[in-house]
């Protein structure tokens, strides 16, 4: 995606990612055993803490921030990157969701590089 536009200051801030959700997520994973399951791309990709119909699912806007890589993303480029990202992440997560106690899950969006 080629930083979607942003600089290299704006990709560190909480915009793109959950600082520290991934350490409290493996620290909690190690703890109770419970499956971990992370997604190796940001969510200004696209979120996918959001069903794929949202709106919030490709935003244009992160705390007050601008994406100029998603401003003008078009309806065939939005629909490439669920594609691409969103549903073999989720498709993924079903199946092992099947074999899990869902009680000791904890989905996790990890810091990233774009």
């Amino acid at each position: 995606m080629k930083g979607l536009g942003l600089s290299e200051n704006e990709i560190r801030r909480h915009i793109g990612w959950d600082i520290g959700a991934e350490g409290v997520s493996r620290k909690l994973h190690v703890a109770t055993g419970a499956a971990l399951i992370i997604g190796r791309f940001s969510r200004l990709v696209v979120d996918l803490n959001r069903p794929e119909k949202s709106p919030e699912c490709v935003i244009a806007k992160s705390y007050g921030t601008d994406i100029p890589g998603n401003i003008a993303v078009s309806p065939k480029e939005r629909e490439q990157r669920i594609r691409e990202f969103h549903r073999p992440f989720h498709k993924n997560w079903r199946k092992s969701s099947r074999k899990l106690d869902l009680r000791l899950f904890f989905p996790s969006t990890p810091s990233f590089q774009l």
